[in-house]
């Protein structure tokens, strides 16, 4: 198990849990956060086949990001026999390889449809502020408001806490696999 992972994970909950406060009824917005998963899902879907979807960031991603591939074949080869060893050794390097270069590409466009988004909902926001009479009666432009600023968060901390990090991670385990 890999512990930075762990420790930058709980580092970046606290960081977000100090900086709201008490405030966190007020971040919570359902049409924020649908705008953001549901367009960011979307693209996603529109962009890979089910199966890389299902298998890539859940699979790939999650488990790659707490356990080192060089672990993960590790537990393979210590459960074969020597002469199976080397039989799957070259082939579980070239899986593990795709694996891996299947998460990194679904976590960097995860990661540039979840800033998207993110500015999509500031845009909508800013229409139902216009719409609001935002101009006419500056006390309703909340609802708009909220949308334009919690997209832009919502979409900002999917992209940037949650898959470049694990984005990286691949790509460093990657690397990692590529000089041996």
């Amino acid at each position: 198990m890999d512990i930075a992972t762990i420790i930058g994970a709980i580092l970046a909950i606290c960081a977000l849990g100090m900086g709201i406060g008490s405030n966190l009824k007020s971040m919570l917005h359902l049409q924020s956060l649908a705008i953001v998963m549901v367009g960011t899902l979307g693209a996603l879907f529109v962009s890979f086949p089910l199966p890389e979807l299902i298998k890539a960031p859940f699979g790939i991603g999650l488990r790659y990001a707490f356990f080192t591939p060089k672990a993960v074949l590790r537990r393979i080869s210590e459960s074969l026999g020597s002469g199976e060893k080397e039989q799957i050794s070259r082939g579980d390097l070239q899986k593990l390889k795709k694996e891996l270069e299947l998460g990194i590409l679904i976590y960097s466009r995860m990661k540039t449809y979840a800033q998207a988004t993110g500015w999509i909902g500031v845009f909508v926001g800013l229409v139902i502020m216009l719409e609001n009479g935002f101009f006419t009666n500056p006390s309703k432009f909340g609802p708009g408001m909220a949308i334009c600023i919690l997209t832009a968060f919502y979409g900002i901390v999917i992209a940037y806490i949650i898959c470049l990090p694990i984005q990286t991670k691949l790509e460093r385990h990657l690397s990692l696999i590529q000089d041996s």
